[in-house]
């Protein structure tokens, strides 16, 4: 969901598969159902394919943009550019989840997601 919220930011249309912004939006609840997801193999293929995107998305982006301030006045006080959100989209959002993703590894005993 970042990477087509970061997307749109930039000017760019949505590429998101049909019925994932419904599924996956902040506020949406999970179901214990499996079929209701997409398998894992489209979500990382998605995932890589929209970071790409995102990637090509921020170098095609000037840095006057980058400096500009950011459009949601309510948004400023945490990032008062642009190109903070950028940076805190490509890099601190997506640490947060993953931490979050390793938390849940081990508790599931899956074990470290590096392997240590």
């Amino acid at each position: 969901m970042s990477s087509d919220y970061l997307l749109k930011f930039l000017g760019k249309d949505s590429v998101l598969p049909v019925g994932w912004e419904a599924r996956f939006n902040t506020g949406g609840v999970p179901t214990a159902n499996a079929s209701d997801y997409p398998v894992k193999d489209e979500i990382v293929s998605t995932l890589d394919r929209m970071h790409k995107q995102v990637v090509e998305a921020v170098k095609a982006t000037g840095l006057e943009t980058r400096n500009e301030p950011h459009p949601d006045e309510n948004r400023r006080t945490y990032f008062p550019t642009r190109g903070d959100l950028i940076i805190f989209l490509m890099t601190a959002h997506a640490m947060d989840h993953l931490g979050q993703a390793s938390a849940w590894r081990r508790a599931m005993r899956l074990g470290s997601a590096t392997g240590t």
